[in-house]
């Protein structure tokens, strides 16, 4: 994803959420049971919401 910010945002609501550590566990992500969609696995209890000004680049 890639996101050139037109204007600003506090960290609540965010523009973007971040889930710190996630590189760590994708093993596990990618390993999920047959026939669960790894789309659909809720990581909302560990997603950080990131505040972002204006001309802010997200990679």
């Amino acid at each position: 994803m890639l996101c050139i910010l037109r204007c600003g945002t506090p960290t609540k609501p965010g523009i973007f959420y971040c889930v710190p550590g996630f590189h760590r566990t994708l093993e596990t992500w990618l390993s999920l049971p047959p026939g669960t969609d790894p789309h659909r696995v809720n990581l909302d209890a560990h997603a950080v919401p990131i505040a972002a000004k204006a001309g802010d680049f997200i990679i």
